[in-house]
């Protein structure tokens, strides 16, 4: 049971959190490696203080004795994004990676008090390893899966205003994949465009999402919200999608049944779980997700239980 919930994120910590002292200094909240591919990696970081610089090193070694950052090409794309690092969340990106191949990182986040290494010094390096082939060399030989791209509007706490600077992860729970991730376009409303053709399977081979395939969405706040409260999670369903002709289409995730609050097509411990640990959250709160707020009443209360206990054990069609 433990297993199942950590596979949709609801019991356990599925990031990297280090929390400094003294605590005056600035804490880096989470890092996680997103937007894997053949050749490049990324590494997000969230940090409960406005970031004024990010400093990515690559190792070949899990000790961090060969640093190898020279190398390749390593950028910060949220350098460039408005009010990323105003709010405290920054991306670094590193490329001319060779494929299946193992790499380690540390991250030097900077603010106005201090600097910190991710890992702290002693502790082991983030990894991940590159994928086998990438989306563009597939393409090359007709075998690229075209999936469509998801837009999800970044928000403030409630989900009321839009915010610049929100990173939006997607990952398929239990799918031991990477996730995506992306900050809100330019000129885009405040949507991050998520494109579901760069999710990859264990094979390192472009993913084929399936209609209705459950979609969990994550969204850091930075400074919006208390280090604790900083990630909103959502879950929706990919859209209806037509392989012909091969091209993807912008879509809106599929909001699911309200009782399903994990999206997964039957109304069991998941969903009461998601619903417990916004308990007493209301909506103008960074703990509250319209999603947890069954009966839409603005509170997660008693209510919402009770609506998913009425559906017990109910499995799709509602």
């Amino acid at each position: 049971m433990n297993r199942t919930l950590q596979r949709y994120g609801l019991v356990g910590g599925l990031t990297l959190g280090l929390m400094c002292t003294p605590s005056t200094w600035a804490d880096v909240l989470q890092t996680r490696a997103v937007n894997v591919s053949s050749t490049s990696i990324s590494i997000a970081a969230s940090s409960d203080e406005p970031v004024t610089g990010v400093a990515l090193r690559v190792y070949s070694d899990a000790a961090g004795i060969n640093d190898i950052t020279s190398q390749f090409s390593v950028d910060v794309p949220s350098t460039n994004v408005f009010f990323a690092h105003d709010i405290g969340t920054a991306i670094a990106r590193v490329s001319g990676l060779l494929p299946v191949t193992e790499y380690y990182f540390a991250l030097d986040i900077t603010t106005a008090s201090s600097t910190i290494t991710v890992p702290p010094s002693g502790a082991g390096l983030q990894t991940s390893t590159t994928q086998s082939i990438d989306k563009a060399s597939q393409l090359n030989v007709g075998d690229a899966v075209s999936n469509d791209v998801v837009r999800f509007l970044a928000t403030s706490p409630g989900g009321f205003a839009p915010v610049d600077g929100l990173l939006t992860f997607l990952d398929i729970p239990g799918s031991g994949q990477n996730s995506i991730a992306a900050f809100p376009m330019s000129g885009s409303n405040d949507e991050a465009a998520l494109d579901l053709s760069n999710l990859f399977d264990a094979g390192g081979n472009s993913y084929e999402v399936f209609d209705n395939t459950p979609l969990r969405i994550r969204q850091w706040r930075g400074i919006l919200c208390a280090p604790s409260q900083q990630e909103m999670t959502v879950f929706r369903r990919s859209d209806t999608h037509s392989e012909l002709p091969r091209v993807a289409a912008a879509t809106q995730a599929t909001a699911c049944f309200s009782s399903d609050t994990v999206c997964d097509g039957r109304i069991d411990v998941l969903d009461f779980q998601f619903v417990l640990n916004a308990l007493n959250a209301q909506s103008d709160e960074c703990r509250y997700s319209p999603q947890t707020d069954v009966d839409s009443s603005g509170l997660v209360d008693s209510n919402d239980y009770a609506e998913i206990v009425n559906r017990l054990g109910d499995i799709e069609p509602f």
